[in-house]
């Protein structure tokens, strides 16, 4: 058997290395939570039974797809969302007594753990004027 030369096998060795790499250079992709503008109402006061369009943008950097969860803070009385999974849905104002602060939320999510919220106060007013029993004056001798 012929022997090599040793100052030839250390060079060989590091050429048959070359593809691994002691480190991590390459980093796994990384999720990147959604991005959101608003949400935004036309209008923050309104009457009992008017109906509020919620506008929203909201983006992914990774191109993910995204869910919309809407709900409404109180929950009761309640106020009803045409579609709660929308991105860009319509809440009807619940009947009140006197008038109510609502507080609509949002929660954006992309389905690989980044999420999101937002949110946007509404004042809702009774369209019934205030019913007060009527006051006697006080009879006079």
């Amino acid at each position: 058997m012929r022997r090599h030369p040793s100052h030839l096998l250390l060079p060989l060795l590091v050429i048959g290395l070359g593809g691994l790499a002691c480190g991590d250079d390459a980093s796994p992709g990384r999720n990147t939570a959604p991005t959101l503008t608003g949400p935004t109402v036309q209008t923050t006061a309104v009457l009992s039974g008017d109906p509020v369009a919620l506008t929203l943008e909201a983006s992914d950097a990774d191109g993910d797809a995204l869910t919309y969860a809407w709900t409404q803070s109180p929950a009761s009385p309640a106020g009803t969302f045409d579609d709660a999974s929308a991105s860009n849905p319509t809440w009807t104002a619940p009947l009140v007594d006197g008038s109510q602060r609502f507080t609509l939320k949002v929660t954006v999510s992309d389905g690989k753990g980044g999420a999101e919220q937002g949110a946007v106060d509404v004042d809702v007013a009774s369209p019934f004027p205030d019913n007060h029993p009527p006051t006697l004056p006080a009879p006079t001798a």
